[in-house]
């Protein structure tokens, strides 16, 4: 079975720094409180715009790949097109794309096994060749991979929050702290089943939210919708998958915990993103749902 160890580490670290910043921030002195609060407000609208812009960026080419993409070098590597559609971006490389060799194979299940340095291998096939040599696989394997290290990214967010001295909401807390061993755990545990349509709910949503806290207040108006729809996804994907996995029929052998894992935190996001839309309006931003 593949190692958590990173992603696990990744979970533990976030949750006991958004901690720690908290405190940090309500044991200062009043002048450097003020300062910190200073450096969290403008940390956290330029971050919003930043991450927002990035995100539409994002959705719009995940959109190209999977909806205009369809016939990228299926002539020229007839393997891709099927390999990720059966398995994505697996540690199973039955169904390899007809450029890989054995080296580069052990180097993506190495990667794979650290959780997210696959992404090179991606990025090197595409500056490799031009763009006649690309295939289906590398560029869904680079945008996944810069999906994954977004993640990351998106702890900034909890930084700026807590430096502006506002508690932090346990939605904005947990979330936080779990989307990157939770977008990792699709990809690798999952086999990436049911990656693809989470991707565009995510960076759709993040594309409205994070520019709505950047100042385009006009967004707020979709963000319950966008936010119930890709959390109802999400649910749903944890649901397909483990029917899928009693039904038989799934190829890429992907793991019964890392299922059960999607599903249950897809749970935990929905339950406490219906309890604030409940209290919409009267909590601050420490408790926005992404």
């Amino acid at each position: 079975m593949e190692s958590v160890l990173l992603p696990s580490i990744v979970t533990v670290m976030f949750f006991l720094a958004s901690f720690a910043i908290e405190r940090f921030v309500k044991s200062s002195s009043g002048a450097l409180r003020a300062c910190l609060a200073s450096v969290g407000r403008v940390g956290a609208k330029w971050n919003n715009r930043a991450f927002g812009i990035f995100s539409g960026l994002m959705f719009a080419a995940a959109c190209v790949h999977v909806f205009g993409l369809g016939e990228l070098n299926v002539v020229r590597h007839p393997g891709a097109f099927e390999s990720e559609h059966q398995c994505f971006l697996m540690q199973d490389t039955r169904h390899g794309s007809q450029h890989d060799d054995a080296a580069s194979v052990g180097s993506r299940e190495r990667h794979w096994d650290v959780g997210f340095g696959f992404v090179w291998d991606h990025l090197a096939h595409l500056r490799s060749g031009s763009v006649v040599d690309w295939t289906r696989e590398d560029v869904g394997g680079a945008l996944m991979g810069v999906f994954l290290l977004s993640k990351l990214w998106e702890f900034v967010d909890i930084v700026c929050v807590a430096l502006m001295g506002v508690p932090l909401g346990w939605h904005f807390r947990i979330h936080h702290a779990t989307t990157y061993s939770l977008v990792w755990t699709s990809l690798v545990a999952m086999a990436g089943f049911g990656a693809w349509p989470m991707f565009l709910a995510n960076t759709l949503h993040h594309f409205f939210l994070y520019l709505y806290f950047g100042g385009i207040q006009l967004f707020g108006a979709v963000l319950p919708v966008t936010g119930t729809l890709q959390l109802v996804l999400g649910l749903a994907v944890g649901v397909l998958a483990l029917w899928r996995r009693f039904a038989g029929g799934f190829d890429c052998t992907p793991s019964l915990a890392g299922e059960v894992y999607c599903f249950v935190m897809h749970a935990v996001f929905f339950v406490l993103w219906l309890h604030e839309l409940r209290h919409r309006g009267e909590k601050p931003k420490g408790s926005k749902a992404d």
